[in-house]
Parts: structure tokens; C-alpha cells; sequence
């Protein structure tokens, strides 16, 4: 009977062990915080070497690098070619210096010109001086035997005649035309001759003769 008692004893005693709260107490290790762990995780990852490649596309110095465009100039970037069409003179020629006589066509100066002789213009013809001079150390510099029509697209060009015996800067022949729009037209004992039924017509420029010469400057 007490043997039973005994036991009934024990049994209680070990359930109301059992009972009782127990604090699950997780090692932890001094010093340390609960973010550690993820913080030493991110700043391994950042110190990983890169593949090889350089896959960030950046220099050793760590600047970006630029690609180059494919061949093209897809994006068009590239200025434009400068067309000659909007040139006032793309479609005249230059005069020359050893030019001796002119068919119908535009011509100018890209220069100053002395002529080696006296140039002949034919036909129906434009000389635009485009602020030069057109000179020649002879008895005179132009000679008209068709249509000329003078004008000065830059202002200040002239048409000279150099040598102190000249006769005229130009002539203009029998029954022939000569229009002058702009310039100066000087030298000679008259800037300008006409012959019989010639015609001259100035709307612009200036006519001026040598300055011992007791004539006109245009004479007709």
C-alpha cells in the first residue's frame, strides 16, 4: 500500500515537471546583431570579382566607353555637303587673263585680272566684276561686237584702263550694245566710245576718264 502511494507520488511530481515553461535560448555569438549576417552577405557580393569582358562596358580607369556608330552615319549627324546650285556664279565662268575674245555666255571675275590684250566679247554676253578689277596696260580693255552687259553683284569692282595713252576703257562697236549696271569704268582719254548706231544704256556704276583728258568721259 505505501509502495503504491510512493509511486502515485513520483508520477504527480514528474507531470507537474513537465508542466512547467522551459525559454528556447538560441546561441548567440558576442558582440553580433541579427542584421549582421545579411549586412557581411551584401557586402561580399559587391566585392565579387566581374567576369571577364568588362560587361559594364567601362575603361580601367572606370569611365563609360563610347561605342562607335556602325558604318553609315545612321543618325545623319554628319553636315551636309554645300551645293554649288544657290552660288550667284555656279553656272558662269571665270575670265582669265589670257582670254582674247568671249562668245555669249555669264562670265565674272574671281579676281583681279590684267589682261595680256584687249578682250573681244560676241554674242550676247554678262561680265559681273563681283567687286574686282579687270585691267589692261594697253590701248584699251573691253571691245563690244555684240551684246555686254556689265554689272558688279559685291560692289567696288572696276574696269580699267592702265596705260596714259589709252584711248578708251571700252569700246563699243557699230550697231552694238553695251549695258552698264554697275561698276567703275575709267581710264583712257574717255571711259567709254561709242561708234555710229551704237547703243549705250546706264542704269548704275560709274563712268570716268583720265584726268588730263580734255574729252567726255562717255562718248558717243
Amino acid at each position: 500500500m505505501k509502495c503504491r502511494k510512493l509511486l502515485a507520488i513520483l508520477l504527480a511530481l514528474v507531470m507537474v515537471i513537465g508542466l512547467l515553461p522551459f525559454a528556447a535560448l538560441a546561441e548567440e555569438v558576442p558582440g553580433s546583431s541579427p542584421g549582421d549576417e545579411v549586412s557581411d552577405k551584401i557586402v561580399a557580393d559587391q566585392n565579387d570579382p566581374l567576369p571577364e569582358g568588362d560587361p559594364l562596358g567601362t575603361d580601367p580607369e572606370g569611365e563609360p566607353q563610347d561605342e562607335p556608330l556602325p558604318e553609315g552615319d545612321p543618325l545623319g549627324e554628319q553636315p551636309p555637303e554645300v551645293s554649288l546650285l544657290n552660288d550667284e556664279h555656279a553656272e558662269s565662268t571665270a575670265l582669265k587673263r589670257t582670254d582674247r575674245e568671249l562668245s555669249g555666255g555669264s562670265y565674272y571675275l574671281s579676281g583681279n585680272v590684267e589682261l595680256n590684250q584687249p578682250v573681244t566679247f560676241t554674242g550676247t554676253a554678262t561680265l559681273c566684276l563681283n567687286g574686282y578689277t579687270l585691267s589692261c596696260n594697253s590701248n584699251m580693255v573691253i571691245t563690244v561686237n555684240g551684246t555686254l552687259t556689265i554689272c558688279d553683284c559685291a560692289g567696288g569692282g572696276r574696269i580699267e584702263a592702265t596705260n596714259k595713252n589709252a584711248l578708251y576703257a571700252i569700246d563699243v562697236g557699230r550697231s552694238r550694245t553695251l549695258n552698264v549696271e554697275g561698276g567703275t569704268i575709267c581710264g583712257g582719254s574717255r571711259g567709254i566710245s561709242g561708234s555710229s548706231n551704237s547703243k549705250i544704256n546706264i542704269s548704275g556704276g560709274t563712268i570716268q576718264k583720265s584726268a588730263s583728258s580734255t574729252y567726255k568721259a562717255l562718248e558717243l
